[in-house]
């Protein structure tokens, strides 16, 4: 039988796969499947689909693990480790509440209004 360590990281785990799993479905509001598997082959242009593309297939073999083998109350065939726990956590975060480009812009944005003056756009692009 497993610990309640154990269950816990289990139930964390598959708690984090479900949010990264329903914001794919999110993300890929016409696709024809709700498959995990499909929705991430066919969002590939997604940045954070490809930054995660191999983590993501990983989590998937790890749910159907826990979730389809298991044979016995409190008895699951794979238990995922907490540094594996603490990361789909954050995948999901990022997924859920995804970073602006200028909340990581390294320097200052600038930005103008249509109705601005090109010498004033020259200028800064020149400066900067």
């Amino acid at each position: 039988m497993g610990t309640n360590t154990e269950i816990n990281l289990s139930e964390r785990f598959e708690a984090a796969f479900n949010r990264v799993h329903k914001a794919l479905k999110q993300s890929a509001k016409k696709a024809r499947t709700d498959k995990f598997y499909k929705l991430i082959e066919i969002q590939k242009n997604h940045s954070l689909i490809r930054l995660y593309e191999d983590d993501l297939y990983q989590f998937a073999k790890l749910r159907n693990a826990i979730v389809h083998e298991k044979i016995d109350l409190d008895y699951y065939i794979a238990e995922p480790h907490l540094e594996t726990v603490e990361r789909i956590e954050r995948i999901a975060e990022h997924f859920e509440k995804p970073k602006s480009a200028l909340s990581i812009a390294a320097t200052p944005v600038f930005y103008f209004y249509e109705d601005g003056k090109l010498s004033d756009v020259l200028a800064i692009i020149n400066k900067f």
